[in-house]
């Protein structure tokens, strides 16, 4: 299984390791931005949730994989007539809240880029 984080066992599971693919990372990204109230989507990636797979989730994501963690950075498009702020806040408290719950991998940051308005 080659492409992936080896998660380091914390409770000392004799029977085996586990290891994420990276492509996990960004689809768990993708969905945590799509569910925040204000995304009008990602680029490049479709808004419908059960659409979102490995291939398509890498489109408007990036993300460097480091010893310590992972930095992500997602372009959006934010619903016109909504607080730019406020909505980047919450894809990050989203992004860091689900991949670390998910994945026990630490978010060092997330940097969002508004690339256009939609109504």
């Amino acid at each position: 299984m080659s492409g992936g984080v080896l998660i380091m066992n914390k409770n000392k599971f004799e029977n085996g390791s586990i290891k994420i693919s990276n492509d996990i990372f960004y689809m768990i990204a993708a969905m945590a931005t799509i569910e925040v109230e204000g995304v009008k989507s990602i680029v490049g990636i479709p808004t419908d949730v059960e659409k979102i797979n490995a291939k398509n989730s890498k489109k408007g994501i990036e993300i460097e994989f480091l010893e310590n963690g992972i930095h992500i950075g997602v372009k959006v498009s934010i619903e016109y007539g909504q607080k730019f702020e406020e909505i980047v806040k919450k894809i990050q408290e989203n992004i860091k809240l689900k991949v670390e719950m998910m994945t026990s991998i630490k978010v060092l940051g997330v940097n969002i880029c508004i690339e256009s308005i939609e109504k």
